[in-house]
């Protein structure tokens, strides 16, 4: 995996970037710099040897970028001043991560433990790295009560509309850890838009998900939708969940029985579905249980009616009816549904040769 290098740290004439690969644009530089902020409370700056948060960071750079960052505080600049950090982005194209098992907390997990994140400026110029992705890495928590888990798929389907971020009181590596946890559990459209800070500590960069140490020095007014304590899995939500989807409630139903495997099937079938790799996802559909084939037809009907339309798939078309309907009639009326309504039907391109009559007769004999 190729990754772009960008530093930004404290110079003669104060913070600014201090290398930097040659791939990297001016107006990405300038909203690098602008996402490069570390704060410490006032009363750690002239402290010696006391621990300092490490802040791990994930957003879209542009339509095709994400950034993958961590700042360490590393002292005092070179004129004496406290309050030097070093500030080491990685740029990644969205090529390279378009797939189910996208984890951005993961790849900060590798970077880290590969040892690809610096601790001090380089002293030659910077190099685009490239990543292996030959480590496992799995991420823990203690079980948590079904009603969070609700509250967390709530907040992650819903961040459009609740503007506020989720919030995450606890230790940098405990926030990473939660997070590698939680984007197991969601699909890619997701993953790609819930951005995330660990330490936003002074600096709110309007991200999705935010973290702050638990401890009275570092205490500030943060608004949110939902907050969640890391170490005791007290939370607060704010509004109050009215009416959870029927997804949201399938997933916490999964989650709160331990079916994470499952759900990252359920997302590869999804993907191969978008992908147009009909018989990968055929292969995985058949294969799941009852509630997790309802689940995947309610989100993916239009696509995978079309598809079934347009290869004339009578078995799996067979297997979705049995799951939706238990009454004959109920199945004969969807199927005159779905020769009247699907949009493939009804195309120019269809018009020319409509499907046969002995596709749908069959079933409606068999299944009459």
């Amino acid at each position: 995996m190729r990754l772009e290098q960008h530093i930004y740290t404290s110079g003669k004439k104060g913070f600014a970037t201090v290398a930097q690969t040659p791939g990297i644009t001016k107006d990405e530089q300038i909203k690098l710099e602008n996402h490069s902020l570390y704060i410490l409370p006032g009363s750690f700056l002239y402290k010696e040897g006391v621990s300092t948060p490490t802040k791990y960071i994930f957003y879209p750079l542009s339509e095709k970028r994400f950034v993958l960052g961590r700042a360490i505080y590393i002292g005092k600049d070179n004129l004496g001043r406290p309050g030097n950090y070093l500030f080491h982005n990685l740029i990644i194209s969205k090529d390279e991560l378009e797939e189910p098992s996208f984890n951005p907390a993961k790849l900060i997990k590798m970077i880290e433990e590969n040892g690809l994140f610096r601790t001090s400026p380089p002293e030659k110029p910077l190099d685009v790295i490239n990543l292996p992705l030959d480590k496992e890495i799995e991420f823990k928590i203690p079980p948590i009560p079904q009603d969070l888990i609700l509250a967390l798929l709530y907040y992650c389907f819903s961040y459009k509309s609740l503007k506020a971020p989720l919030l995450l009181v606890g230790q940098d590596k405990d926030c990473l850890n939660f997070l590698g946890w939680l984007y197991t559990l969601l699909p890619y459209s997701l993953k790609e838009n819930l951005s995330f800070d660990t330490y936003s500590y002074g600096a709110n960069l309007g991200l999705k998900i935010m973290g702050i140490p638990k401890e009275s020095d570092f205490y500030q007014t943060i608004s949110y939708s939902l907050k969640i304590d890391l170490l005791t899995y007290d939370y607060n939500l704010n509004p109050e969940i009215k009416e959870p989807s029927k997804p949201i409630l399938a997933l916490t139903e999964m989650i709160a029985t331990g079916r994470e495997e499952e759900i990252a099937s359920m997302y590869s079938a999804e993907y191969s579905l978008k992908m147009g790799d009909y018989e990968r996802f055929r292969e995985r559909y058949i294969a799941f249980s009852k509630d997790v084939k309802e689940l995947i037809y309610t989100s993916h009907k239009e696509r995978i009616l079309n598809y079934i339309i347009d290869k004339k798939d009578l078995e799996l078309l067979q297997i979705i009816i049995n799951l939706l309907f238990e009454k004959a009639e109920d199945r004969k009326g969807f199927i005159a549904m779905l020769v009247g309504s699907i949009g493939g039907i009804k195309s120019k391109r269809e018009e020319a040769s409509k499907p046969k009559p002995s596709f749908f007769g069959r079933l409606l004999g068999e299944r009459g």
